[in-house]
């Protein structure tokens, strides 16, 4: 069957019904959604020590021989599966709860590479090791002896099984997908191409080989992004608003009322959106800044052109106790023009119909039946969005 990335999960060898049900669960559809379903965090399992060095670290990857399995009924009623395994040198005890099964799947003779931890309680003990058949050389491994991912579960289905799945279309990735970069982009930028990290981020080689893919994979999503804003203030190009006229003497007057002195930082944000909201074009500002570097004086100087031009101003705060703030502190700002200020921090509250003024709150405001007709600018603090 010839598989593309819209193909239907269900064409991915391993997958029936029951599983796709699965997959669904975490918004898995089609062979896209697997392959970009990419793992939260990685284990490097590619050091395997022996039994002996094995209980030296206490922690790691070893490989060994199965020697015995058993199955052993507590008298509480637990279910535990013995296992002993081997090398030329030394051996050790493995305990998994739960899986009697495994009796009749780890077969005597065979060698595993084991993952775990010793556990001192009772003598020195592996539980539930994670485990793999050794197929003779780390390069035919899924998974320990490997660096391997971590991926997002749910019920029915767990990081192995998904590692399995993708395992089944590793070698068609490259072909579920074209590079949409330029050759000038990935030589100057050392981009690796999509399909190589696609494949990487899931079987990396190495670690340089994981961190090239997730460099490539990184670039493509803030590409992403930059495309969804410039196709934003394209849209945002094609809207009208009011301009607001700003007027010099209103903030020379507005610069000398306050106690201190404006930063450069604070003086260029402030002609930045002076020159935006002169403009028929909406503005989209963002105000960065720590907390206590002054955006709040900054939006001061905005509101108080917008109201001396004949226009309201909203601010929304992300709490009750910002909110109160802001409202503190703006009436202490804005106090020698006179600019009518309304807090309004409950939806019950109805907001008054004059003009002119500052709307003050929480998402309250927006539960209002109606805003000021001349509302005009919107200051969104922190939190929202």
């Amino acid at each position: 069957m010839h598989i593309t990335a819209g193909s239907n999960i269900t064409t991915v060898k391993g997958v029936g019904d029951k599983l796709k049900k699965v997959f669904y669960n975490l918004n898995i559809e089609t062979v896209n959604d697997l392959v970009k379903h990419i793992p939260f965090r990685y284990r490097d399992t590619r050091e395997i020590f022996t039994i002996s060095q094995f209980k030296e670290q206490e922690e790691g990857t070893f490989l060994g021989q199965i020697v015995d399995t058993k199955n052993i009924y507590t008298r509480r009623g637990k279910k535990l599966t013995k296992v002993r395994v081997a090398d030329n040198e030394d051996k050790i005890d493995l305990t998994f709860f739960n899986q009697t099964y495994l009796t009749k799947v780890l077969r005597k003779g065979d060698w595993y590479i084991f993952d775990g931890k010793i556990s001192n309680k009772n003598g020195k003990n592996v539980y539930n090791p994670k485990y793999e058949k050794f197929e003779g050389d780390t390069d035919l491994q899924t998974n320990l002896g490997k660096i391997y991912g971590i991926y997002h579960e749910t019920k029915g289905i767990t990081s192995r099984n998904i590692r399995k799945i993708l395992g089944n279309i590793k070698d068609e990735i490259p072909n579920l997908y074209s590079e949409y970069l330029p050759k000038e982009i990935l030589e100057k930028e050392k981009l690796v191409s999509i399909t190589e990290a696609l494949v990487q981020i899931h079987f990396p080689d190495s670690k340089d080989s994981l961190e090239l893919a997730r460099e490539r994979l990184s670039f493509d999503e803030m590409l992403r992004v930059a495309i969804q804003i410039e196709k934003q203030a394209m849209e945002r190009a094609k809207q009208i608003s009011r301009p607001i006229g700003t007027e010099n003497q209103l903030h020379k007057e507005f610069v000398e009322s306050l106690s201190y002195e404006l930063t450069k930082g604070q003086s260029k944000a402030i002609k930045d959106i002076y020159d935006d909201i002169k403009k028929s074009i909406p503005m989209n500002r963002l105000l960065n800044g720590d907390v206590g570097s002054g955006k709040t004086v900054v939006a001061a100087s905005a509101i108080l052109q917008c109201t001396k031009a004949g226009y309201s101003s909203i601010l929304l705060a992300p709490t009750t106790v910002l909110a109160k703030q802001h409202f503190e502190t703006l009436n202490e700002i804005l106090k020698p023009f006179d600019v009518d200020i309304e807090l309004c921090i409950s939806a019950e509250k109805t907001v008054s119909d004059a003009d002119n003024k500052l709307i003050i709150g929480t998402h309250a405001v927006l539960f209002q039946k109606e805003l000021p007709e001349d509302f005009n600018l919107l200051i969104v603090d922190e939190q929202h969005r």
